[in-house]
């Protein structure tokens, strides 16, 4: 009789899970918010964490599965439940972590407080 070959393992989407600390952190604009609404609210976040930041949420995709990630979203509020349920179907291992973005104070607020007391994350 003929051999079947097995088909191949399809290999998972986008990152692994967590294990310690991420190894890679991206901080995330939502659609409508420019760069300005990271850098000219979070210069001392940047500076003591140096995240990768990005205005495009398929940047994910360039993580291999054998690595872990963790991501700062900046977005309104609608936005925010919004990209969590899409992380959830698409990307379960990532860890979230969302800010809403209300004025720029205020996530100048949250940045800063972060950085401050050395929390990477909320």
């Amino acid at each position: 009789g003929a051999t079947r070959t097995p088909a191949p393992t399809p290999t998972p989407r986008g990152p692994a899970p967590i294990r310690g600390a991420a190894d890679f952190h991206i901080v995330i604009l939502a659609d409508g918010l420019d760069e300005s609404w990271f850098f000219e609210t979070a210069r001392a976040y940047y500076e003591r964490f140096r995240p990768v930041v990005s205005g495009r949420v398929d940047v994910i995709d360039l993580i291999p599965f054998t690595r872990s990630l963790a991501v700062t979203v900046i977005a309104t509020a609608e936005q925010v439940e919004a990209l969590r349920n899409y992380f959830v179907d698409v990307y379960p291992n990532l860890w979230f972590d969302p800010i809403t973005a209300t004025t720029r104070e205020e996530v100048a607020a949250v940045f800063d407080t972060r950085a401050q007391n050395g929390l990477r994350f909320g």
